[in-house]
């Protein structure tokens, strides 16, 4: 069949003109890698209720160990879609619709006293419950953007099914300095597998903490989307993985108005503002070399791509 070209014609004669953003070695070395996806929610109907959840992994190298390349990773089960029902039913005009519910709340709880004794201190606003042992001010950035960026989530995408218990979606993420503190104090699970910046698993995620200022928030918000998107995305219908990484990479992808609010899924416009993302100068690159991606291969890099800034540069791109 005939292979269209990107419209990257369009997109990276913009990309090579642009400032672009900062390559360095710090920006390859935190790139997350790419993760099969959770259900939705669960369909639950008068008859009975089918919860269930797995973990959303991302394929990362160890930072403590040296780690091969992914294998491919097995399909997620998750919460239900809708039950088959029964034909004779179609015509009982009585019958109540199915809800559509989203799975329960199962994040961890924590002794928070004890943890703070352990140097972990807790922080928190409506949709994010936050864990570090970073000093104070270097988080207030992040939880200052994360209300606004709860608001464009669901501007975006829409508001989540409510859960059985009728509370409000919020996600537990672990902003990293010393891992060794959080593994003694057990807010690491001996069953997550290894990452080297960040990984989620249904409303909770990890990440090492970064240098950057810009790049620590970047990183706190690409994994908290995908914290969010996992709860929209149904059994039968499961998103590609660059579909998912670039949607990650774009509304994590934000800037700081004057008076101090929050706008995601921009253009980055200099380097100075956006520190540490280097998504442009990756991009510049390869079209300065003639190895621009086709919308195919764009939207089919194998899963060793996202061990480095490539695959997030042109997913991010694509989206």
């Amino acid at each position: 069949m005939v292979q269209l070209r990107l419209p990257y014609s369009i997109i990276c004669a913009a990309l090579v003109v642009a400032v672009g953003c900062g390559s360095d070695t710090s920006d390859s070395s935190l790139s997350t890698s790419p993760s099969t996806r959770s259900a939705a929610g669960q369909t639950v109907t008068p008859a009975a209720d089918a919860p269930a959840a797995t973990e959303n992994h991302k394929q990362t190298a160890s930072s403590t160990s040296t780690a091969a390349v992914p294998q491919q990773l097995e399909s997620p089960v998750l919460a239900a879609d809708a039950e088959p029902q029964d034909p004779a039913a179609a015509v009982d005009q009585n019958r109540q619709p199915a809800r559509v519910l989203r799975p329960d709340d199962t994040r961890s709880r924590h002794d928070d006293r004890r943890l703070a004794r352990g140097g972990v201190r807790r922080y928190e606003v409506p949709h994010l419950l936050l864990y570090t042992d970073a000093a104070a001010e270097s988080v207030q950035g992040a939880l200052s953007g994360f209300e606004s960026l709860y608001r464009a989530w669901v501007k975006y995408f829409g508001e989540l099914p409510p859960n059985r218990a009728g509370t409000d979606f919020q996600i537990t993420g672990y902003l990293i300095s010393d891992r060794q503190r959080f593994e003694r104090l057990g807010l690491i699970p001996v069953d997550l597998p290894p990452f080297q910046t960040g990984r989620h698993r249904g409303a909770e995620f990890w990440m090492l903490n970064p240098t950057e200022d810009y790049y620590r928030r970047h990183l706190l918000f690409h994994e908290a989307t995908h914290c969010f998107m996992t709860f929209l995305e149904p059994a039968s219908d499961p998103r590609p993985g660059w579909y998912l990484e670039g949607m990650a990479e774009l509304f994590a992808t934000h800037r700081q108005t004057a008076d101090g609010d929050f706008e995601f899924r921009v253009m980055p416009h200099n380097k100075t503002d956006f520190e540490g993302l280097g998504r442009i100068t990756a991009l510049q690159a390869e079209v300065a070399r003639g190895a621009a991606l086709t919308l195919a291969q764009a939207t089919d890099l194998p899963f060793s791509e996202y061990l480095s800034i490539r695959g997030y540069a042109w997913s991010w791109a694509v989206c």
